[in-house]
């Protein structure tokens, strides 16, 4: 309790205002605790994708298709599989004793789970 002429505050106004501090540094912390996992996952994300994205670009590059692996570990922690499928043509072509189209679909997921992480697929025009 205050007494006349007496200036400053009470204990009880001092330990509310350190709660309502407390509370709201807790938010910011969570809030920006959230932000860094979600760059983080982003982040990795991306990587996989550019990852995949070189397999494929990898690919181009092989004399044939038959040179390709079909599976593998990136970084010790991802695992891939290619599926390259041929795609027979609906109609007949001028083109199909020179050119063989391919489906390729890339999957990465994380050594030992099963759900994929990043899925890409393209198409290569070779014989």
């Amino acid at each position: 309790m205050r007494r006349d002429g007496e200036a400053g505050f009470t204990l009880l106004e001092v330990l509310g205002s350190f709660v309502i501090l407390v509370l709201v540094v807790t938010a910011i912390y969570q809030a920006q605790a959230r932000t860094l996992g979600g760059t983080s996952k982003a982040e990795q994300q991306l990587e996989l994708h550019q990852f995949a994205r070189s397999q494929l670009e990898e690919l181009l590059v092989r004399p044939t298709i038959a040179d390709f692996p079909t599976s593998g570990v990136y970084a010790q922690t991802w695992e891939w599989e290619a599926n390259v499928v041929a795609i027979q043509p609906t109609v007949p072509t001028r083109y199909d004793d020179v050119l063989q189209v391919y489906e390729i679909t890339l999957t990465v997921s994380e050594v030992g789970r099963d759900a994929e992480i990043s899925l890409i697929s393209g198409f290569v025009g070779r014989r």
